[in-house]
């Protein structure tokens, strides 16, 4: 009675630990995903618009959402690493304490095996990284389509863009394709590798140490577990690896969107009671082409309608851009009630404006 009590209460444990393990690991899933999402959008929320112009919406969807899901998954399999290292552990550490001589040679083959399989995961690691480069390069093409849908049918635009998505589709597919056979490669060896170690066991117990088996028997069972976990813990530092990519991916984000943030602090502003001055304002979007905007001089007073009249790409959306200070000039100064933009609190004066935006889409 006591002895199946105990066995009961074993795996009562077992069960409840297994559970609190799961349990916290969702915790800590959920609280991850959560961080990642909440910091890109403030981050993206507070980037600077020179810097998003230079991008494409295709890329920031990509990132916060297809990568930082990439980034999850590679935390997951991170966790299962971990855990699958510490099970190994235990049953070479039972091993050991039964027959030290073949536990230490279970684990020199146990570490050969994983050294080996450094170049499998180097391949794996570059695979994923040119899946995320990919998956964002198809991403723009997507957006880009579905945002002009409407210009790009009535101008027969489909086939052309077609192609090239279909090529993008292809080439990612590719690499899905590649670290999924990689992935079925590791799988596959899981019960030869310790079978043979086995195998490999029993022959030099009989035949060059001619030596009983019997004695060794529980030992065979922990190498046999052991070498399994083995190819589990390359299984899952594998699949951390094929995630890999995102994690770069959205680290390196992180580090190009923060070091692109709008300084927005400033003279918070009243209701605009005098007027808004350019004074000498040159502009350029990329300053190797030279300026879009040259020595504009014009003030623009309160309470009155001002319509600003030009042919297309004469610079009526980049004035209505710099007027609400997305984009600063290059040289010259915009006062906004006699206060330079660059001593202005960018959302005390944005809390003002409205318009309605009118961008071209181009292929």
């Amino acid at each position: 009675g006591g002895i199946l009590a105990f066995i009961a209460v074993v795996f009562v444990g077992k069960g409840l630990l297994m559970f609190v393990q799961s349990g916290y690991k969702g915790y800590l899933q959920a609280q991850l995903l959560r961080e990642l999402k909440a910091q890109l959008f403030d981050a993206y929320s507070g980037m600077d618009h020179r810097h998003y112009i230079r991008n494409n919406t295709g890329h920031f969807i990509n990132v916060i959402n297809g990568q930082v899901s990439g980034f999850f998954g590679s935390f997951n399999s991170l966790v299962g690493f971990l855990t699958k290292v510490l099970t190994t552990l235990a049953y070479f550490g039972a091993a050991l304490a039964i027959t030290w001589r073949f536990a230490l040679l279970a684990i020199g083959v146990g570490l050969g095996i994983l050294f080996l399989f450094k170049y499998l995961n180097t391949y794996v690691r570059t695979l994923s990284r040119e899946k995320s480069r990919e998956m964002s390069h198809l991403n723009k093409l997507l957006v880009q389509t579905l945002q002009s849908l409407k210009y790009v049918v009535s101008t027969h635009q489909t086939a052309h863009l077609r192609s090239r998505i279909m090529e993008s589709i292809r080439r990612l597919t590719d690499y899905i394709f590649r670290q999924n056979v990689a992935s079925a490669f590791t799988g596959a060896i899981r019960e030869p590798a310790s079978v043979l170690l086995i195998v490999g066991i029993i022959s030099l117990q009989v035949v060059v140490f001619q030596e009983p088996i019997a004695p060794i028997f529980v030992a065979l069972l922990l190498f046999h577990r052991g070498m399994q976990t083995v190819i589990s813990v390359q299984q899952q530092w594998q699949a951390t690896m094929d995630a890999i990519g995102s994690v770069e991916m959205v680290d390196n984000e992180f580090d190009t969107v923060l070091a692109h943030q709008e300084d927005r602090e400033g003279e918070v502003l009243g209701s605009l009671s005098k007027s808004i001055e350019f004074e000498g304002v040159h502009f350029a979007y990329n300053e190797e082409d030279g300026d879009v905007l040259h020595d504009i001089n014009i003030t623009v007073p309160a309470d009155q309608t001002v319509a600003l009249v030009g042919e297309s790409g004469a610079g009526k959306s980049t004035l209505v851009d710099m007027m609400t200070l997305m984009l600063p000039p290059r040289t010259g100064e915009i006062r906004i009630d006699g206060v330079p933009h660059q001593e202005v609190d960018f959302d005390s004066w944005r809390d003002q404006i409205g318009y309605v935006s009118q961008e071209t889409a181009i292929f």
